[in-house]
Order: structure tokens, then C-alpha cells, then sequence
């Protein structure tokens, strides 16, 4: 599985922490270079949540919209039918971290 960084962290600390150490040498040059001719990917940050029951209805535990029982879906139809949230795009995947 291909892995994804963040350029723009990735010189951040690599300046931060080596900057001082190898600036005579032209590293951190030859560094961002690199980084700014490396392949690039369309990727998006995959946000996690899940649904959880309140006295009114259910709430995604990402962006905290509310579904109404009387007026929508139940709390039992939601988990069933909607593996995202309609109106953030969380993964109802209870909250697990780092997939893409």
C-alpha cells in the first residue's frame, strides 16, 4: 500500500531539526528539491466518526448533526443504511484512525 506524506511537515521538520547541522553542505537544498519533484497523489483526509444514540434521535460524533427519529430515520435504520454521514462524509467506522 502506497504511503502519503505531507511535504510541506515533512521539510518543516526536517529543516527544524537538521537545518543548523548540515547548512554548509547544501542538504536541506538537495532535500527540498526532492521533495518538490517527487510524484504527487490526489489523496483526501478520511474523516471517522460514528453514530450515536440521544433522547431526540442520532448524532454523528464527527460534525454533531442531529437526526430526528420523528421526522427521519431511526437510530437503527442510520447504523443499518448509512456507512457515512450524509452530511460531513465521516466513515462510521467507530473512530478508527490512519485509513485511507
Amino acid at each position: 500500500m502506497a504511503r502519503y506524506i505531507d511535504a510541506d511537515k515533512f521539510y518543516n521538520n526536517y529543516s527544524d531539526k537538521w537545518g543548523l547541522e548540515y547548512e554548509d553542505t547544501g542538504e536541506i537544498d538537495r532535500v527540498a528539491f526532492a521533495i518538490s519533484h517527487a510524484p504527487t497523489a490526489d489523496v483526501v483526509e478520511v474523516k471517522h466518526g460514528e453514530w450515536k444514540r440521544i433522547e431526540c434521535g442520532t448524532i454523528c460524533t464527527n460534525c454533531n448533526r442531529v437526526y430526528d427519529n420523528d421526522f427521519e430515520f431511526s437510530y437503527k435504520q442510520i447504523k443499518q443504511y448509512f456507512k457515512r454521514c450524509p452530511d460531513c462524509g465521516a466513515k462510521m467506522d467507530g473512530g478508527k484512525a490512519n485509513d485511507l
